[in-house]
């Protein structure tokens, strides 16, 4: 697969008279509604991976993640050609308060996502559909063998 042409144009464009591109969905849709026309129509256009080589690929640029002040912000990656004030820069740029900034690193992100999906969803308290989803979804995951360690459910403490 190859980068989208309208996630490369925001890209090349941000990165030439800004110096930085702020590569969350929500922040690209917001800044660059000349591209797409609903948040949907960016989700079919974002690929990280593509996104990530294509940023690696260009001399100078660095990948970075910041997560903004407010409920459950998430890390959103940012590209940029220096890390000069790039916190304010941001702000500047997305309107919102930086809280956080680090460097990239693939492994960190993976081990991160992991670890998110290892945490058990909340269970609502009253009875719905959702909560027989969930409690559905828990009793399969609970009942399956672990091939890996050869240990029947009922001997690994569930």
């Amino acid at each position: 697969m190859k980068i989208s042409g309208k996630i490369q144009r925001a890209t090349d464009e941000a990165l030439a008279f800004a110096g930085l591109i702020v590569l969350g969905r929500q922040i690209l849709f917001t800044l660059r509604r000349d591209l797409w026309s609903s948040p949907g129509n960016i989700a079919s256009d974002y690929v990280w991976s593509e996104i990530q080589k294509y940023v690696e690929s260009i001399p100078g640029v660095k990948l970075y993640e910041v997560t903004f002040t407010g409920a459950e912000s998430e890390w959103v990656p940012v590209a940029a050609r220096s890390e000069e004030s790039l916190a304010d820069r941001i702000g500047w740029i997305t309107g919102q308060h930086v809280a956080e900034l680090r460097e990239y690193h693939p492994v960190r992100v993976a081990e991160e996502k992991k670890h998110r999906a290892a945490e058990p969803e909340p269970l609502p308290d009253y009875p719905c559909a959702e909560r027989t989803r969930i409690l559905a979804e828990r009793a399969e995951r609970d009942t399956k063998f672990d091939y890996a360690t050869k240990v029947p459910p009922a001997r690994r403490g569930l």
